[in-house]
């Protein structure tokens, strides 16, 4: 049976054009020769059912108005039949298994038989605008009072409090009318007899503001018509909260002080790196208070020279991370340098980036998932004291010293390398429950790894050695990190990266002169 077959395992469809694709891929996965409607006591779920000689073979949701509701039942009719097939399951309510299930659907249409009527297009409209103007629904406790909708209103802020929506129901989106485009759903239903009602509470809660939702027409109609099954009361009072939550966090952000945003994007593997969205920027910002001032400022976007990876673009990359930190620096003087670094690249390109662009300004590093391609801080706070630097070995060391900064994963070609160039290693890790992409997890981490880093050059500098050989396994934001913990007068620093089964050196930072020079290994 094709996965899609079964579309009810996922949210309604909520676009005629998706309806559509379905359609024809199920065209050439099954055959049917019905359509059929199923709804259950007070329409609480409508299920359109595909049959094969009065088996169901498929069932899908979908959220449209009532004439889209028609063209997209029209789409799925077979060849020659012009009408369809309407099936109440009174008194009873279809449960989210059951919706999800062919063979429970198939049962439940044969135990309904004498409740099954043919029905034209016009009876499917007339059906569907019926559950548009709710006209069938009693049996409702008091009505919504005037200051309860105002309450509600002001917790809202005007805007749709569904989960991922957020529409601004003031305004028609098309025509630009303004006006009140609104509708006040309840959790804990108004009727007793209600799917998400119950005895007592339905009319306890009636006119409880923290019992309502305002939703747009389409997420009004989707609880109450469509995916009822889906969305119990529970489910809706966490989306309150839910929305509560966001919506204070993006209030509050107005307090926050702006700064600009940088984004610093190359190539790794071929692969194009997305920018961050407007919603990822403030949300990253928010963590350390702050808010982007202005638009995303895109530094360099995927260059093409890049994208190849050929050996030869290392000895023109120190000239392209210079020019890269030149621009963010000129472009936040007037900001006391102070910004946000959406940086991605390869290892040593964000380390050489973070050592051109110091630790005396306030250049702050942003994080990126690997595996979601998200730009957020997955911590909402610091997890653990700081990052362990194991200086054993350093008593070892005389000219040259390994420092292997292992935060995602400890590479056993570390040691494979470390061996093989006979030098002494000093490991910087973070506890093991903390390793993975997000070892640095909030930018107080980050500050403390800086700070460890920042201590343990001084100490090997004063040693008098004269090289470190730098291994690193990081996420894009640590990398950056690394790079700003090189202060002036430091030991000159190797970054090495991974090629194929080995490690080889690429860059070299060397703070020693008048400026911090970066030059191909």
């Amino acid at each position: 049976m094709p996965q899609l077959a079964i579309q009810t395992n996922h949210p309604p469809l909520d676009e005629l054009s998706l309806v559509e694709s379905l359609a024809k891929y199920l065209v050439g996965s099954i055959a049917w020769d019905d359509v059929g409607i199923v709804t259950d006591q007070d329409n609480e779920n409508t299920i359109v059912i595909l049959l094969h000689n009065k088996e169901v073979v498929a069932a899908l949701r979908f959220n449209l108005s009532p004439s889209e509701s028609v063209d997209a039942l029209q789409l799925l009719l077979a060849p020659n039949r012009s009408t369809f097939w309407y099936g109440y399951y009174q008194g009873y309510t279809l449960s989210k298994d059951e919706i999800c299930s062919l063979a429970a659907l198939t049962n439940i249409w044969t135990k309904i038989s004498g409740q099954v009527v043919e029905c034209n297009s016009q009876d499917i409209l007339n059906y569907y605008q019926l559950l548009e103007s709710d006209s069938n629904r009693k049996g409702r406790n008091r009505p919504i009072s005037v200051e309860t909708k105002r309450k509600v209103l002001l917790f809202s802020h005007g805007r749709c409090m569904f989960e991922g929506c957020g529409l601004d129901l003031g305004i028609d989106q098309i025509t630009g009318y303004e006006g009140n485009f609104s509708y006040l759903a309840h959790n804990v239903a108004s009727a007793e007899k209600g799917e998400r009602g119950g005895r007592l509470i339905s009319k306890k809660l009636s006119d409880d503001p923290s019992n309502i939702l305002l939703l747009c027409d389409k997420h009004h109609r989707l609880i109450d018509k469509i995916a009822g099954a889906d969305y119990p009361a529970s489910r809706l009072s966490s989306m309150r909260r839910s929305f509560k939550r966001v919506a204070t966090e993006l209030l509050d952000g107005l307090g926050y002080e702006p700064i600009p945003c940088f984004s610093v994007l190359w190539p790794v593997g071929g692969s194009v790196i997305a920018q961050p969205t407007p919603f990822q920027i403030s949300q990253s910002l928010q963590v350390i208070h702050s808010r982007p001032r202005g638009q995303l400022n895109v530094v360099t976007d995927n260059d093409e020279s890049l994208m190849q990876g050929d050996e030869s673009m290392w000895k023109y990359m120190p000239r392209l991370i210079e020019k890269v930190a030149d621009r963010i620096k000129m472009q936040t003087q007037g900001s006391q340098h102070h910004a946000a670094i959406f940086a991605f690249g390869l290892m040593p390109q964000l380390v050489g980036l973070g050592s051109l662009l110091g630790n005396k300004a306030q250049f702050i590093p942003m994080l990126r998932s690997r595996d979601t391609g998200n730009w957020a801080w997955p911590s909402e706070r610091p997890r653990y004291e700081k990052p362990i630097v194991q200086t054993d070995e350093l008593v070892y060391a005389e000219d040259e010293v390994i420092v292997a900064i292992s935060l995602t994963a400890r590479p056993e070609l570390f040691l494979k390398t470390a061996k093989s160039l006979e030098l002494p290693v000093i490991e910087v890790t973070v506890p093991q429950e903390f390793e993975g992409n997000g070892a640095i997890a909030h930018p107080v981490e980050g500050k403390r790894l800086v700070k460890e880093l920042q201590s343990l050059f001084h100490r090997i500098t004063d040693k008098g050695i004269r090289k470190i050989h730098l291994f690193i396994c990081a996420s894009n934001c640590a990398s950056v990190l690394v790079g700003t913990s090189i202060d002036r007068n430091h030991s000159p620093v190797c970054i090495y990266d991974f090629h194929g089964k080995s490690l080889v050196p690429r860059l070299v930072i060397d703070p020693s002169g008048p400026s911090t020079e970066l030059r191909s290994a």
